[in-house]
């Protein structure tokens, strides 16, 4: 918003309504009540910020019906915003990996996000990936410097606020723990219910760091726990053997069933 060259200034902001989430599929366009309740949620937001709103609500997610939704999702919107290219001629996409993480893959196609961008801009818009230089929880630094995120911060995928239990909310949380900042997000997660049960959301935590591939969310929230000298409670490793014992169970059980 600071941008002082000429026409990289950002103008608009948006919201599409693109995808069907698994959770909303009881019926056909489940998922467009949810989001003109999002949308209601999030312009407060952008009239604070003095920004404009723009919002798309499509059938788009018909054609892809049966695809999963991370091999497909940036071609969803970089084609809504193709769509609309009279208004964008730069359209500035946050990036789900940083630029070490880079590799072809259809299980993720965020991951090589820095070729996409070059292959679908055009010469009326240009896409840039942003956020590629810092991790995760440095992003979730970063923000957390701006008062309005304290009141409009919002991860959740399976409702319209952040229900605190979902991994996106608990992968939040613990970053913003992480970090010294979790208190701060009291208006848009219950922080309470997290203190109250931190050692499960520790447990979580450690479970998804032993348990994790590439992402490595969890690594840097570890991480960054042990730069504070922040300890794990031992009830949190318990917590994390508990889960691990549980998936190892169901994984013999499956395989006992596979033998018979």
């Amino acid at each position: 918003m600071d941008e002082c060259l000429e026409g990289f200034r950002l103008t608009h902001l948006t919201y599409f309504n693109i995808m069907n989430s698994a959770i909303w599929q009881g019926r056909e366009d489940s998922s467009r009540e949810f989001s003109n309740a999002r949308i209601d949620y999030v312009k407060p937001a952008a009239d604070e910020l003095g920004l404009k709103l723009v919002t798309v609500d499509s059938n788009l997610d018909g054609i892809y019906r049966g695809f999963n939704y991370l091999a497909t999702f940036t071609f969803r919107f970089f084609g809504t915003i193709l769509a609309l290219q009279k208004l964008f001629g730069k359209y500035y996409w946050s990036s789900g990996h940083t630029f070490s993480q880079f590799k072809l893959t259809i299980d993720d196609i965020a991951y090589f996000d820095l070729l996409s961008v070059q292959c679908l801009s055009n010469e009326n818009t240009t896409f840039y990936s942003v956020g590629s230089e810092i991790t995760r929880i440095e992003k979730t630094e970063y923000i957390s410097d701006f008062a309005i995120t304290y009141k409009f911060l919002n991860v959740c995928w399976s409702y319209l606020y952040n229900c605190g239990k979902c991994d996106k909310c608990r992968r939040t949380m613990l970053g913003l723990y992480a970090l010294g900042k979790l208190n701060y997000y009291r208006e848009v997660f219950d922080v309470g219910y997290f203190y109250q049960n931190k050692d499960e959301y520790l447990g979580h935590m450690l479970f998804m760091w032993i348990t994790e591939k590439d992402h490595g969310y969890y690594s840097e929230i570890r991480r960054y726990l042990r730069q504070r000298y922040i300890k794990i409670p031992a009830r949190a490793k318990m917590c994390a053997i508990k889960l691990l014992y549980n998936v190892t169970k169901k994984k013999i059980k499956r395989t006992m069933e596979s033998l018979t």
